[in-house]
């Protein structure tokens, strides 16, 4: 699940963001299944892409009620369907990775160490 609005993830599968009919983006905040936005790749995975609609997700998230739990919300539907669930989120403190960590239940966080 790509939760970063550069798409890394997204495109690192091979998936070009603006071919997408349904992104993370139209599941958050405009009512979407997340079934309709998980995508199987040629690299052999499933995906939720990103968009860059998430550019001005603080702004609608805002208006959410409950709004660092609309992720969790969302993976209940389809969390028996998969083994692991793994999320690419931003890496600045906003609402977007508040939303990641509070539906997940590890978290791996990549350090440089300076060398």
């Amino acid at each position: 699940m790509d939760m970063d609005s550069q798409g890394n993830a997204t495109a690192a599968v091979g998936v070009d963001s603006a071919s997408v009919e349904v992104s993370i983006s139209d599941v958050l905040f405009d009512n979407r299944s997340l079934k309709d936005a998980i995508i199987e790749t040629g690299a052999g995975v499933y995906l939720v892409p990103s968009s860059v609609d998430l550019l001005f997700s603080e702004m609608k998230e805002a208006y959410q009620i409950d709004k660092a739990r609309i992720l969790d919300d969302k993976l209940r539907i389809v969390e028996d369907y998969f083994d692991y669930i793994l999320i690419d989120s931003p890496s600045s403190a906003s609402l977007l990775m508040m939303n990641a960590i509070l539906a997940a239940d590890d978290i791996i966080i990549p350090l440089n160490s300076g060398k």
